[in-house]
C-alpha cells in the first residue's frame, strides 16, 4: 500500500489471520521428569497426544510410565522432562596436559551417541573434522573457529597447537577414526548413557541440574518419577557402604590400569599411592576412574605407565547398596558440580594450605520441597508430589515392618523413644540422633621426629579419618592408618628418614557430640543445602509437598500383561490433584484406574495420616484416597492440602491482575486502583467458593515509593474441607 508521507488524511492497514484460533491449555501444569531410551534431553516437552510421547521417547524408563499414570490420575496439560542421559565425549583434544584442550560432545544423549561419528584432527593447524558414517563432514573448526556446524556435535574450549596429538588425517573421511577409539596422548572418549539405570546419586545430580534450569517455568504440579523420600542414606544406615578395601599392583613395566574389586566405587575415596622403583617415597598419584571398565564389569583406575618393580596400592569404599552419600555441590564455569563423600568431612593439601570441606546429607523430598518453595518465592505456585519405597512382599510381617510404628513423645511433643519403618521415619514422625560437633585442629608433631613410619599421636581422639593430612618439611606424606584411642594415633606409608625440621598434622575431630531431635518437617535450609544445623525452622517447605505411601496395582498402556503391575501411586495421585478445583480435596474421592493390592487396617492408617502420608485403601466404589495432607509439621497453617491450594489459586489471581501496574508511575489513583483490583478479585474469590473472608491492603511508604516497591497485606480465611462428621443419637421412649 502506498503511503503518501507528505499528504494529510487516514491510512488503513488491513491484517490478516487472526480468526485462526491458537488452543491453549487452561489446565494446571503437571511436569513428569524421568528417564527414557532416547528423544530430545532437557527440553520441556508438552504431550499433544500421548502416542507421539512414545513415539518420540521410547517405552523404557520412567518417563512414559509417568506421563501414563499422570494421565489415568487426571492430568490433562502434562509436560515431560527427559532427565539423568549424557552425551558421548572426546576430552582434552589438543592438550596433552589433560588440564584444557577441546571438549567435543554430541548432542545425541543415549547408549549410541557417537556410534556412528569419525574424529580427524590435525595438533598443529588446529584442524578438528567430524564425520558421520554417511561419509558427510557434520563438524568442522579450523584455528579454533567454527566453519561447518550440522548440530550433531557441539565442542568448547581451545587448544593452543603444537601441545596435542593428532587423530587420523583431516581432509577425508576414509582417514578420520571411529569416535570410540580414538586413544593416544591425553585423548579420553566417554560414552553416552541413555540414564535409564542410573544410581541414587545420578538421580540427585539429574534432579539438581533440572531443578536449576526449570527455575522459570510455569509449573503447578511436579513429579520426579522413581525417586523416594526414605531413599536409602548413609545418614542414617552407614551399612550402604562396603568396608575400605584395598587393592595392589606390582608392576613388570609399562601397565596403565588397575582392576579394582568392586564397581560402583566412591571416587572420593580412592587413594592411589605410588611407591616407585628404586625404594623412593611413596607418593600420591593422579589417576582416571573407568567405571565397569575391568574384568567382570568392575572399575578400572587408569594412570601413567609404570616402571618395572613400582608398586600402586590403591585403598578405597565402595557402594553396597543404591544409596545416597553425603555430597557437597559447587558452581564452575556455569555449571553444577557434584561431589560424594562417605563422611561428613574431607581435607586435602592444596596450593600448600590444609582445606577442609563439609558434606551435607542429601534427600530427594526435601530436594523436592525446596525447589518447589524456591519456584513459588520467586514466581509461580508449585507443589511436588513424591513416593516412598515399595514393601518388600504383601505377607503381613512384610507388610507390618514397611508400615513401622510411631515414635513415643512427651506431652511437649518431644520424642522420647524412636518409631521404625515409615511411620517413624525422622522427617515424617521425628526421631532422636547424635548430634556431633566437629572441630578443626593442627598439631605440631616436631617432638616425634624419628627414622620409624610411627605409631605416632595426635592430641585428641574421635578423628574424622578423610581429613587427616600429614606434612614433614613441607611435603605431604602419605599415611597408611589410623587407630582409634584416646588420642588417636597413625602411622606412615613409608618411614621418616629421621631429620626432618618440621613435622605437622591437621585434622578434623569429633569435640562432642549431644543427644537431639532430628525433625519432624522439612525446612529451608541457610545455606541451600540440608545439613541439619543450618535448617532454618521458621520456613516449613513441607507445604509444597506431598508423601505418597501407597502402592497400587495400576491399568496404564505400559503395562502389557493385561493384570497392572504395581508401582507408587505418586504420579497418579498428582494427576488427580491437577483436575480438581482448588478448593476441592482430594479426601475421600475415588482414584480412577487403580486398585490396592492389600488393605491396611484404620488403626495403621491413623497413625500413618497422623505423620502427613498420603493413603489410599479400597472400597466398594473404588481406591478411595484416605486423606489428603501436606507434609507441613502439625504447627503449619498448611497442613491441608486444599489450604495450600486455595492460597496458591488467590495469590495466583493477585498477581495476574497486579502485574500489568508495573512500570506505571506510583501516583495515588494508580495506587488507589491497585486497592480496587485486588478487592474485586478477592471478591470474587468468595463467589468462586475458594474463601469466606478476606481483608487486603495495598500500601507504600515514602522510602518504598522511592524504590520502586508496593506491599498488598491479605488476611483469608479459606474455605476449610469438611474431614470428619460426628453424629450423636440418643433414643426416647416416646
Amino acid at each position: 500500500m502506498a503511503i503518501f508521507e507528505n499528504l494529510p488524511g487516514t491510512y488503513v492497514d488491513f491484517l490478516d489471520g487472526n480468526l485462526s484460533i491458537v488452543e491453549t491449555n487452561p489446565a494446571p501444569t503437571t511436569l513428569v521428569l524421568g528417564t527414557s531410551e532416547k528423544g530430545t534431553a532437557e527440553v520441556l516437552t508438552p504431550v499433544v497426544r500421548p502416542a507421539d510421547a512414545v513415539n518420540a521417547f521410547g517405552s523404557s524408563g520412567t518417563l512414559i510410565r509417568g506421563m501414563y499414570e499422570a494421565r489415568g490420575g487426571g492430568a490433562t496439560n502434562l509436560v515431560l522432562w527427559r532427565m539423568a542421559a549424557q552425551a558421548a565425549k572426546l576430552l582434552f583434544i589438543g592438550d596433552d596436559t589433560a588440564v584444557s584442550g577441546i571438549t567435543l560432545e554430541t548432542v545425541d544423549k543415549d547408549n549410541t551417541a557417537g556410534d556412528e561419528l569419525y574424529i580427524a584432527y590435525d595438533d598443529i593447524t588446529v584442524t578438528l573434522e567430524v564425520y558421520d558414517a554417511d561419509e558427510v563432514l557434520v563438524f568442522q573448526s579450523v584455528g579454533n573457529t567454527i566453519v561447518t556446524d550440522t548440530g550433531v556435535v557441539f565442542s568448547y574450549g581451545t587448544a593452543a597447537g603444537g601441545a596435542g596429538t593428532d587423530i587420523g588425517t583431516v581432509g577425508a573421511f576414509a582417514t578420520a577414526v571411529w569416535m570410540q577409539s580414538v586413544s593416544g596422548g591425553a585423548l579420553r572418549f566417554t560414552a553416552g548413557t541413555d540414564g535409564i539405570t542410573g544410581s541414587a546419586m545420578e538421580l540427585y545430580e539429574a534432579l539438581e541440574k533440572a531443578y536449576s534450569e526449570l527455575e522459570a517455568f510455569d509449573v503447578d504440579h511436579m513429579i520426579p518419577m522413581d525417586v523416594y523420600m526414605d531413599t536409602p542414606n548413609i545418614a542414617d544406615d552407614s551399612t550402604v557402604v562396603g568396608s575400605n578395601t584395598m587393592a595392589t599392583l606390582v608392576s613388570t613395566g609399562g601397565e596403565t590400569t588397575l582392576d579394582l574389586e568392586h564397581a560402583d566405587v566412591v571416587l572420593s575415596s580412592i587413594v592411589a599411592r605410588l611407591d616407585p622403583l628404586g625404594g623412593g617415597a611413596a607418593a600420591d598419584m593422579s589417576f582416571l576412574l573407568n567405571r565397569g571398565a575391568g574384568t567382570g564389569g568392575v572399575d578400572q583406575i587408569e594412570f601413567a605407565a609404570l616402571t618395572a618393580t613400582d608398586t600402586v596400592d590403591v585403598s578405597y569404599e565402595y557402594m553396597d547398596d543404591d544409596a545416597l552419600l553425603y555430597y557437597r555441590k559447587w558452581e564452575q564455569d556455569g555449571e553444577t558440580m557434584f561431589e560424594w563423600s562417605t563422611t561428613r568431612y574431607r581435607a586435602a593439601w592444596e596450593s600448600g594450605a590444609w582445606v577442609s570441606y563439609e558434606y551435607s546429607e542429601a534427600n530427594f523430598a526435601w530436594q523436592l520441597a525446596n525447589y518447589c518453595f524456591n519456584l513459588t518465592q520467586n514466581d509461580n505456585d508449585c507443589t511436588g508430589t513424591i513416593g516412598v519405597r515399595p514393601f518388600r512382599s504383601t505377607a503381613l510381617k512384610d507388610i507390618a515392618d514397611w508400615a513401622g510404628y510411631l515414635p513415643e513423645k512427651d506431652d511437649d511433643g518431644i520424642v522420647t523413644t524412636n518409631g521404625a519403618g515409615l511411620a517413624g521415619n525422622k522427617w515424617m514422625a521425628g526421631e532422636l540422633v547424635t548430634v556431633p560437633v566437629f572441630s578443626e585442629k593442627s598439631d605440631d608433631l616436631s617432638g616425634l621426629i624419628a627414622a620409624s613410619a610411627g605409631p605416632f599421636a595426635l592430641t585428641e581422639g574421635d578423628v574424622v579419618g578423610s581429613t587427616l593430612v600429614v606434612i614433614a618439611d613441607g611435603v605431604q606424606v602419605p599415611v597408611a592408618s589410623i587407630t582409634a584411642g584416646a588420642p588417636d594415633t597413625f602411622t606412615l606409608v613409608d618411614a621418616l628418614a629421621g631429620t626432618e625440621t618440621t613435622f605437622d598434622a591437621y585434622y578434623v575431630y569429633e569435640s562432642s557430640s549431644s543427644t537431639a531431635q532430628f525433625g519432624p518437617g522439612f525446612y529451608a535450609s541457610v545455606e541451600e543445602t540440608p545439613i541439619g544445623t543450618n535448617l532454618d525452622p521458621a520456613v516449613d517447605i513441607g507445604r509444597y509437598l506431598s508423601v505418597v505411601m501407597s502402592w497400587p496395582i495400576l491399568f496404564t498402556p505400559v503395562d502389557n500383561t493385561g493384570f497392572g503391575y504395581i508401582a507408587t501411586g505418586a504420579p497418579a495421585y498428582s494427576g488427580f490433584v491437577s483436575q480438581l478445583a482448588p478448593q476441592s480435596a482430594p479426601t475421600n474421592k475415588v482414584l480412577p484406574s487403580t486398585q490396592m493390592p492389600f488393605r491396611l487396617s484404620k488403626t495403621r492408617m491413623d497413625d500413618l495420616v497422623s505423620v502427613h502420608y498420603v493413603l489410599f485403601t479400597p472400597r466398594e466404589r473404588g481406591t478411595v484416597i484416605v486423606d489428603a495432607p501436606t507434609a507441613a509439621t502439625s504447627a503449619s497453617d498448611y497442613q491441608r492440602l486444599t489450604t495450600v491450594r486455595i492460597v496458591n489459586e488467590c495469590t495466583r489471581r493477585v498477581r495476574e491482575v497486579l502485574t500489568p501496574f508495573i512500570g506505571e508511575g506510583m501516583t495515588a489513583p494508580q495506587m488507589e486502583a491497585m486497592q480496587t483490583t485486588t478487592d474485586r478479585v478477592m471478591t470474587d474469590a468468595i463467589k468462586d467458593g475458594l474463601i469466606s473472608r478476606f481483608e487486603a491492603s495495598v500500601t507504600a511508604s515514602a522510602a518504598e515509593r522511592v524504590a520502586g516497591k508496593a506491599n498488598v497485606d491479605m488476611v483469608l480465611v479459606p474455605a476449610f474441607e469438611l474431614r470428619q462428621i460426628f453424629i450423636t443419637i440418643s433414643l426416647s421412649a416416646i
